[in-house]
């Protein structure tokens, strides 16, 4: 990691994972005031001439069922917590905007690349319009939210996306199946959403501070509650659509994508656990200790590419033009 951009911010930390993954349920009101830093935007590009061919990747169907649909929504989603961030960018305190900015910059990167991912998808002959007429509808109705309830919504999705990433990072099972073009691509997002997973919610935090830690707490949990109902229902809906152009019908569909996610060791199971915390009163981001799987996440894709120039996050005065670090061919 750059220098600059250190990767352990925080020090009091008050949940931890004993070796087994369990995790210590000690949660505490205090946050350290010494922020972790976001780094500027990993240099990433996916090959564009990449081809699937058609068929689903050796994964398996339930698992490239759930990462196609995933990318689907990414476009559009991470522009609404980019449009949303540049509202609020002016009002936040000096303190938090070189982390606004980094995030922005991250995620415009993300929905590029997505953008990209998902023409390879459709190329392969995929009809993704299900899932992006889903995640536009989702997004026009968290548009009429007020400026504060679109923060938090923008809070609870980022922590849904951070603890999958935090989890495919943790257990790289669950990707290393994909061709290395894909396998390496999620592990590059998922770094990033490591890096900026409390950017959001401290900017919330400030937003919000006028009013009472309950109100905070209970309005939040409330959020987290219908966004998660509508990921978990619109994901299934997304995935099932994928599943039926192959000719696997709801039913079989349905309790197909349940093995594959909440099975012993499946991500949708993993991180229950994560996701449960965020109900907790004083919780706060930083309290999942998960800031080494930057620097592990980032050695999986150095070694995949062979390379150790992979993700050294740049300085802000690095060239305009970012290094296509990405050329590998599909496994």
């Amino acid at each position: 990691m750059n220098k600059n951009h250190p990767m352990v911010g925080y020090e009091n930390i008050n949940i931890t994972e004993t070796d087994n993954g369990s995790i210590a349920n000690n949660l505490g009101d205090a946050i350290s005031t010494q922020r972790h830093i976001v780094a500027s935007a990993r240099p990433f590009h996916i090959n564009k001439s990449h081809q699937i061919n058609g068929q689903y990747m050796k994964s398996g169907i339930y698992a490239d069922a759930f990462f196609y649909d995933l990318s689907a929504i990414f476009p559009k989603g991470e522009a609404f917590m980019i449009k949303t961030m540049a509202w609020w960018r002016d009002k936040m305190p000096a303190d938090q905007l070189p982390d606004i900015a980094n995030f922005i910059e991250q995620e415009a990167g993300h929905s590029r690349e997505h953008i990209a991912m998902n023409k390879l998808i459709q190329n392969a002959g995929f009809n993704l319009s299900n899932s992006d007429k889903n995640v536009e509808s989702v997004v026009k109705r968290a548009a009429a939210l007020s400026p504060r309830g679109r923060l938090l919504a923008v809070v609870c999705l980022e922590h849904m996306t951070a603890i999958m990433a935090a989890e495919m990072i943790k257990n790289p099972q669950h990707v290393e199946n994909f061709s290395a073009e894909f396998r390496d691509f999620w592990l590059w997002h998922a770094v990033e959403e490591v890096d900026h997973k409390s950017v959001v919610f401290d900017a919330w935090r400030y937003s919000v501070r006028d009013k009472s830690e309950t109100w905070q707490y209970l309005t939040r949990c409330s959020m987290m509650l219908l966004i998660s109902i509508s990921f978990v229902i619109n994901r299934t809906r997304g995935q099932l659509s994928l599943l039926k152009q192959h000719d696997i019908g709801k039913i079989k569909g349905f309790f197909g994508m349940m093995r594959y996610g909440l099975r012993k060791g499946g991500l949708a199971r993993n991180i229950l656990p994560h996701w449960k915390l965020f109900f907790h009163r004083g919780f706060h981001p930083s309290q999942i200790n998960d800031r080494h799987l930057l620097e592990k996440g980032e050695k999986l894709i150095a070694a995949s590419l062979q390379t150790k120039s992979f993700n050294k996050a740049k300085p802000k005065n690095r060239a305009k033009k970012p290094v296509k670090i990405f050329a590998a061919k599909a496994a």
